[in-house]
């Protein structure tokens, strides 16, 4: 599991992230402020695949987290992209648009 603090840090950092990975977040805090929310990476069999009795698709460590999936690291690292595709100077509100599209 890796927690980062804002959108920022999980962009300054995606090049090292694995595409089995899944993202998680505050889904209150998202819609209030999308810039500073708390993002949950979760990767591999034991984050993933422990998951809460009764909710057939919520991981452990998401609800000890206080957080629902967001998306799959490959649905957004190709927003991303698509998103520089379209303008390389694209600021981090046109970001968190596409993100939410």
């Amino acid at each position: 599991m890796k927690t980062y603090a804002t959108l920022k840090e999980v962009f300054a950092e995606m090049s090292q992230l694995t595409w089995e990975g899944t993202f998680f977040v505050n889904h209150s805090a998202w819609r209030a402020s999308p810039a500073q929310t708390r993002f949950i990476f979760l990767t591999g069999d034991d984050n993933l695949e422990d998951i809460v009795e009764g909710e057939a698709s919520l991981p452990l460590l998401a609800k000890e987290n206080n957080v629902r999936y967001f998306l799959d690291f490959q649905v957004f690292d190709d927003i991303i992209l698509k998103q520089r595709k379209i303008d390389p100077e694209s600021t981090l509100n046109e970001f968190i648009y596409a993100l939410n599209y």
